[in-house]
């Protein structure tokens, strides 16, 4: 009893793992990325290794737009049949077999552009014997574009694209916007600016922000308050776009001593001191008097630096004059010589 359990477990698993062995898959291959109006395709049917099988059935599934030309067993069987009509066939074999790779091909033509994709199905049954042993199923699709777009203005797709679409078909072409910028509105200390880009194709635009400007456009300073000899002024002006108030201090007034009374004398070296009414305040007040000396300087202008190149120049004329002159004497003495030896 035991052995018969163990060998009924054995089946078991020997079922589940050739069943897992023939996961059966079927695949298209032959489909055209471009396919237009009464144009032609052959599409493969391919099988990977299929369990023992020993008749298979076949049903073709087309778009509205497609029409199936014809078809065709790439196997070999004792019966093989292909209805066109039902897009449908048959294959029986006088054995059970394994179908791996290509076992049939159909030619499918575009009847009408479309902007669709028009779909491509292909259903395999197989059988062993009258049991029905695997049904697969796979899908594809292509699009049926005309031979020559005639393409309409594009127009705005969203904020990076535009797209036009043939008249005949259906199909888009996308490309970029191609924005050229304008300042509709330029930036001040007050408000924003904005730059208008308008697509040269499609004629989309948008608006994009310009940041404030930092510089006022001020005006004149108007005193508010006017400096003293005690207390400093105050004076304002104005931003013509903003009305941004700018503010700034007047420096106090130095007194200004009218018919002064002289306290002490200045010196050389010392200072001296005056006192009386202020022109500003109208306060008794006592100003310092700069020493004398100070005075002087400041009435003398500054005189410039000698200019070495002045005092060398000097130096080499003096000296030139000096040459000459001993050669001169030099001269006049050989001729008084010369003078001399002939009268003798």
């Amino acid at each position: 009893m035991k052995k018969l359990l163990i060998a009924f477990v054995c089946l078991i698993l020997l079922f589940s793992l050739s069943t897992t062995a023939f996961a059966t898959e079927v695949s298209l291959s032959g489909l055209p990325e471009n396919f237009s109006k009464d144009s032609t395709a052959t599409v493969s049917v391919k099988i990977n290794q299929s369990p023992l099988t020993t008749s298979a059935y076949i049903k073709i599934d087309l778009g509205e737009n497609l029409e199936l030309v014809s078809g065709e067993w790439k196997v070999d069987g004792f019966v093989k049949d292909f209805q066109v009509n039902s897009a449908e066939g048959v294959i029986a074999f006088s054995k059970a077999i394994s179908l791996n790779g290509e076992i049939a091909s159909f030619v499918i033509k575009g009847k009408n552009f479309s902007a669709n994709d028009q779909k491509v199905a292909v259903k395999v049954m197989l059988k062993n014997q009258s049991n029905n042993i695997d049904e697969i199923s796979v899908e594809d699709s292509i699009k049926i574009s005309c031979n020559k777009h005639t393409f309409g203005n594009f127009i705005k797709l969203d904020e990076q694209n535009h797209q036009r679409s043939c008249s005949t078909c259906g199909v888009t072409e996308k490309t970029a916007h191609s924005f050229s910028s304008v300042t509709t509105k330029p930036a001040s200390c007050k408000e924003y600016g904005i730059n208008t880009l308008t697509c040269s194709v499609c004629k989309a635009s948008k608006e994009q922000k310009i940041e404030k400007i930092e510089n006022h456009i001020f005006g004149e300073w108007y005193i508010i308050k006017d400096a003293t000899c005690t207390e400093p002024g105050l004076k304002e002006r104005l931003c013509s776009v903003c009305k941004t108030r700018e503010k700034e201090t007047i420096n106090i007034l130095s007194h200004e001593i009218k018919e002064p009374t002289i306290i002490k004398e200045a010196t050389d070296t010392e200072q001296g001191l005056k006192e009386g009414e202020c022109e500003h305040c109208e306060e008794v007040t006592q100003v310092t008097i700069p020493p004398i000396k100070s005075e002087i300087e400041a009435e003398i202008p500054e005189k410039q630096n000698s200019n070495p190149f002045d005092i060398w120049l000097i130096v080499a004329i003096f000296a030139l004059i000096i040459a000459i002159t001993v050669v001169v004497v030099l001269i006049v003495k050989k001729k008084k010589s010369n003078t001399k030896l002939n009268n003798n």
